[in-house]
């Protein structure tokens, strides 16, 4: 509080008691009327509630409620200084000065001896002091997209430090005493200039995320085995050429990143093969393997059990293993861009909503596959796949309807369904698309990225499946009734059964 400035200034103040209250007064008004002609000068408005940001911004005029302020948040001021009075406000628990255009943050940050959440991101500040390594309360630092260079040593002092994102800098390299702060569980190094990632990565033994992508590291250290609570690793566009047998210790591991999202830059990775401990991350749900050089998959792959979407587009692959038929739960399959000549048969076990096999030239599938191909919400590629056996046309030929050639996400009829099933509803920006077939009910939809959706069957919130923005909903056929509701908007499906689906809109808008 004010009482940490004011104890600095007793050997100023006279020795009778009435005259020391008095000049106690003055330096007190003077510390407030210095920080609140700054908030002017930089237009720092009144603090309340800002409907653009969807926050509270700003600092309060009254002094009292200046001492006991615990949240500030100066975000999108424009400001490229902050005043030293500002860090005499011991109270504050969370500081937001993110865009800005801060170059420095005042080593009197740490006077806020409470301070549990900083975020100085997207400003160019080029060093991060050392003295806020010692404010034993911090658990989220976020200096994301700044000019930072090094990380203090002291960092690994901070042992509530929960979150620290230091993504889009220039950092070469990690101080070892860094791991030290070992109660970190989501560590963000993106965008750096990284070139090996320190064996003592393996400390931070409660880490869930790990973002290493857009760097320059060659091999993940042996290390990693120990970080057997991460669910989360995006080590994308670096220059990796194989994975490391120890990754199959990741138990908790629910994403695996380590694909390329740019191709025109030099950190590539170009992984040629799987090691087949990979088949030990029985929890995987997300592998992104997109734009290496594979050229096989290992059988192991098959142990994935509960792998949701698997993005092998634009490698060389040429043949799938047909153990590919126990991925179970797997929804969406990019195999695009590789040098695919046929599928195993098995793979018409899987129920897909969605399928990319384009840009495979030589690839033929045969009579089953085709038919297959019809029962798959999207299908990307098909048009230019034929059938192997030339003389038996494939069912499929007489269902066009179920193969979407574009991304515009649409809804499958079965072939019994007939047109007139299908229902579509368009209102501001966003779709919904409901089929049906003898069996199910799906609602395909894609929506403003700003926009809420809820969905409820029979009175119980449904989760959907997200695939590339795109959610599908297939509930099963028993005179269900389905309400979604949006930000702004209420859709309600009604009276869903073999032979009727109706709709009911309502204007009415919701908060």
């Amino acid at each position: 509080m004010l009482d940490n400035f004011l104890d600095k200034m007793k050997n100023l103040l006279p020795a009778k008691k009435e005259e020391k209250k008095a000049e106690i007064s003055n330096v007190a008004n003077a510390f407030f009327d210095r920080l609140l002609l700054w908030a002017d000068q930089h237009k720092i408005s009144e603090l309340s509630y800002d409907v653009r940001f969807k926050c509270e911004r700003g600092l309060p005029r009254d002094k009292q409620k200046l001492l006991i302020l615990r949240d500030v948040n100066l975000s999108r001021f424009d400001i490229s200084e902050l005043p030293r009075e500002l860090f005499f406000l011991g109270l504050i628990a969370s500081l937001n000065v993110r865009d800005n255009k801060l170059q420095i943050l005042p080593r009197e940050t740490s006077n806020l001896k409470h301070l549990r959440f900083l975020d100085a991101s997207h400003n160019a500040i080029s060093e991060l002091p050392s003295e806020i390594c010692y404010l034993k309360d911090l658990h989220t630092i976020i200096f994301r997209s700044n000019q930072l260079m090094f990380i203090p040593q002291d960092i690994g002092n901070l042992e509530s430090l929960t979150l620290l994102d230091l993504g889009d800098n220039h950092i070469k390299i990690l101080p070892p005493e860094m791991f030290k702060a070992a109660a970190i569980k989501k560590l963000f190094l993106h965008e750096n200039k990284l070139e090996e990632l320190s064996q003592y990565i393996g400390q931070l033994e409660d880490l869930e995320e790990l973002n290493l992508a857009n760097n320059f590291i060659q091999k993940l250290p042996k290390s990693i085995r120990r970080l057997r609570k991460l669910t989360k690793l995006n080590i994308q566009n670096n220059q990796f050429s194989s994975l490391p047998k120890e990754i199959g210790e990741l138990e908790s591991l629910l994403e695996l990143e380590a694909g390329n999202s740019v191709m025109n830059t030099p950190n590539i990775n170009r992984i040629m093969h799987l090691p087949s401990e990979i088949g030990a991350l029985a929890n995987l749900q997300n592998l992104n393997l997109c734009d290496n050089d594979l050229l096989d998959l290992p059988n192991e792959i098959g142990l994935l059990t509960n792998l949701i979407k698997l993005n092998l587009s634009n490698n060389k692959i040429e043949s799938l293993p047909y153990h590919i038929e126990n991925l179970i739960n797997l929804k969406d399959l990019d195999i695009s861009g590789n040098r695919l000549k046929k599928l195993p048969i098995e793979i018409t076990k899987l129920t897909l909503l969605r399928l990319d096999i384009s840009d495979n030239p030589e690839l033929e599938l045969t009579p089953k596959q085709q038919a297959w191909l019809t029962t798959i919400q999207i299908v990307r590629g098909a048009a230019a796949i034929q059938s192997a056996d030339k003389e038996v046309e494939s069912p499929a030929a007489a269902q066009p309807a179920a193969i979407q050639e574009d991304r515009t996400p649409a809804a499958v009829n079965s072939p019994a369904a007939p047109a007139q099933n299908v229902v579509t509803f368009t209102q501001k920006g966003f779709k919904v698309e409901l089929g049906r077939d003898n069996d199910k009910i799906t609602i395909i939809h894609t929506i403003d990225e700003d926009a809420k959706l809820i969905l409820k069957q029979n009175g119980n919130i449904c989760e959907l499946t997200t695939i590339d923005g795109e959610s599908f909903l297939v509930m099963e056929n028993q005179q269900n009734t389905l309400d979604i509701s949006y930000t702004a908007n209420s859709v309600s499906f009604d009276e869903i059964d073999r032979n009727t689906i109706a709709i009911t809109l309502s204007s009415q808008k919701r908060d």
